[in-house]
């Protein structure tokens, strides 16, 4: 019982882990989902300019069905990147 409690606890973290720090960018998400909107206004865990810059990959969510905007950087484009 111990082990099974345990096996799951350090999958649970390895996952955590590995899809928040999968990109240099996903850090700072992680810290916007978590500290209080006063704090992220100062400036403390803005977006980046661009993901690809550093590697990394866009995560792309639905602006007005027209365009799509990077949850991690200020990247906008046009279309439904959402969707694919």
């Amino acid at each position: 019982m111990v082990c099974v409690l345990t096996l799951t606890i350090v999958t649970l973290i390895r996952s955590l882990y590995a899809s928040i720090f999968r990109s240099p960018y996903r850090k700072r998400t992680w810290l916007r989902s978590i500290l209080p909107w006063f704090v992220i206004n100062l400036g403390m865990a803005d977006k980046a300019k661009d993901c690809e810059k550093k590697d990394g990959e866009h995560e792309w969510y639905n602006i007005n069905n027209e365009k799509s905007g990077c949850y991690h950087c200020h990247v906008i484009r046009d279309g439904q990147l959402w969707k694919v």
